[in-house]
């Protein structure tokens, strides 16, 4: 009995326990070059915290959005951690832990020792006991947190496309620890929660990567807990996910969301809710291009869902074109990157840590892929450029320029995390029929 190949789809496989790693990044390290290799990347990213702090001089923007929750929850107060007079946009899950981290080590009496406790006034939170040395003690104690928590996923993704570290390994650790991007989360504007989501929106796709889907949708749960663009990499995982697993996948994810959010949202009230909705993390500026179009309200729908809507069209296509091969770690890492990459093409305005997600996730495809490539060090240089974290709000180079913007930064970012997908998209060819034997006897058989 023959069978017969369609000639207008690729033949695929299911996916494999493990995905395929990379094939070059040049000779392995020992453990102690490894271990001096971290020591490095960390070293640059403190020095690269301290260097642009030095030339901005002021208090971080946005400060007390996070200060607030994670002092109230240091004292106990959890009723206190979203009053309205802050207005904080903060998912729970950073507060929590850098309030728990204040709490356990003394750190809130030593940042704030002239602060009335919270539950005194509650309706109206008195911001002002947030001086100068606080933000300073809070940064340097308490906002490094997201370091180690980015630097695990990387490594946990690095670990699942292969085991074998290697000297590029090292070069795009240290590449993303002097990002200014990175920088611009802690200097200034203070955002240590957007180190926490993209670490495990990286550590998400490694258990992705090892089909682990359960604790795949754990961890970006847990993602989405601490920064709501973190959906941004859920929506792609989900259609991309085989039949069961894409159910292991949300399970996992709406359960840990469950449990966090479920009982803070009990003791914290409505101000929670309304950081989750993200009501107060929408400026009314008119940076992007889509921040140029009059259509009142309209312009944040657009902004939030035309990303979230083409990532889930170019996954499918992606899914559909590839196969089992978009669980390959290089792939996927492009896909999650590319969907990232969306939000800033759709953003209503752009500021310098709006771009730490994409140039993590950058060098971060280049580096399940073996290598570092120029474009993505000179689009991170470029990014920091337009974007230094020591000057943002000064130079707001989006509102002069949001064409300029678009066409030097931002495309040429989607491009770079597009490339790979493309090139494997095109890559696959229909696949020759087999010959199937002839049921036409040949001339004279039955002579």
């Amino acid at each position: 009995m023959s069978t017969t190949v369609d000639l207008e789809r690729p033949v695929r496989t299911e996916p494999t326990t493990r995905a395929r790693g990379r094939t070059t990044g040049g000779p392995p390290l020992s453990k102690r070059s490894w271990g001096a290799g971290l020591m490095l990347a960390t070293f640059l990213f403190v020095a690269s915290m301290a260097m642009w702090f030095s030339f901005s001089r002021v208090v971080p923007a946005d400060f007390s959005e996070t200060a607030v929750p994670a002092y109230a929850v240091s004292q106990g107060s959890l009723r206190c951690a979203y009053p309205a007079a802050n207005k904080s946009p903060v998912p729970p899950l950073y507060p929590v832990v850098a309030g728990s981290v204040m709490a356990l080590t003394g750190i809130a009496g030593m940042t704030y020792p002239t602060a009335t406790p919270l539950a005194r006034h509650c309706s109206s939170v008195n911001l002002s006991v947030f001086a100068w040395h606080g933000p300073l003690l809070f940064m340097g104690l308490v906002g490094l947190l997201g370091w180690p928590i980015l630097l695990t996923g990387l490594l946990l993704l690095i670990r699942a496309s292969c085991p074998v570290r290697t000297r590029r390994d090292i070069l795009g650790l240290c590449l993303i620890g002097c990002a200014p991007p990175v920088a611009g989360a802690l200097v200034q504007i203070f955002h240590p929660e957007d180190l926490f989501a993209t670490g495990l929106i990286l550590a998400s796709l490694a258990a992705v990567v090892r089909q682990r889907w359960t604790a795949a949708g754990v961890l970006i749960g847990l993602a989405c807990c601490a920064k709501q663009y973190a959906l941004l990499a859920a929506v792609p995982l989900v259609v991309v996910a085989p039949g069961r697993e894409r159910w292991r996948f949300v399970r996992g994810a709406l359960a840990v969301g469950a449990v966090i959010v479920v009982p803070l949202g009990i003791m914290m009230g409505r101000g929670l809710v309304a950081a989750l909705a993200g009501t107060n993390a929408t400026p009314p500026g008119q940076g992007g291009l889509i921040g140029m179009v009059s259509i009142g309200a309209a312009r944040i729908a657009l902004s939030r869902g035309s990303p979230l809507l083409l990532a889930a069209v170019a996954a499918f296509w992606v899914r559909r074109r590839l196969g089992a091969s978009v669980f390959e770690p290089p792939l996927l890492t492009a896909l999650i990157a590319t969907s990232l990459a969306l939000r800033l093409v759709f953003e209503v305005s752009l500021y310098d840590y709006y771009f730490l997600a994409l140039a993590v996730a950058l060098v971060a495809v280049d580096m399940v892929s073996g290598r570092i490539r120029l474009p993505t060090v000179v689009w991170v240089l470029a990014a920091g450029a337009f974007f230094p974290s020591g000057f943002g709000p000064l130079l707001r180079m989006d509102g002069r320029f949001p064409v300029v913007i678009q066409m030097v930064v931002v495309l040429p970012g989607l491009l770079l995390a597009a490339r790979p997908l493309w090139r494997a998209c095109r890559a696959v060819r229909p696949v020759a029929p087999a010959i199937a034997p002839s049921t036409v006897s040949p001339v004279g058989a039955h002579a």
